[in-house]
């Protein structure tokens, strides 16, 4: 996906595991024009009853392909 961005020089918004030690992440950052991370968010399972969170945090980002220079 990362790929696909910076070769079409494309913006997109992405939902993705904040993992800042994983080893596409840096590349990723580079990327990034906004973000947020999630707070603690509520799962639901489908018969409405809460469900426990991940472990892990979520970012949501918007991305630009034309930051990249190769």
């Amino acid at each position: 996906m990362i790929h696909k961005v910076i070769v079409e020089h494309v913006k997109c918004m992405v939902v993705v595991p904040y993992w800042i030690n994983a080893s596409w992440f840096t590349l990723f950052s580079r990327m990034m024009v906004r973000y947020w991370i999630t707070g603690i968010p509520l799962y639901l399972d489908e018969s409405g009853d809460v469900r426990p969170s991940p472990k892990w945090k979520t970012c949501i980002a918007i991305l630009d392909g034309s930051y990249i220079q190769f």
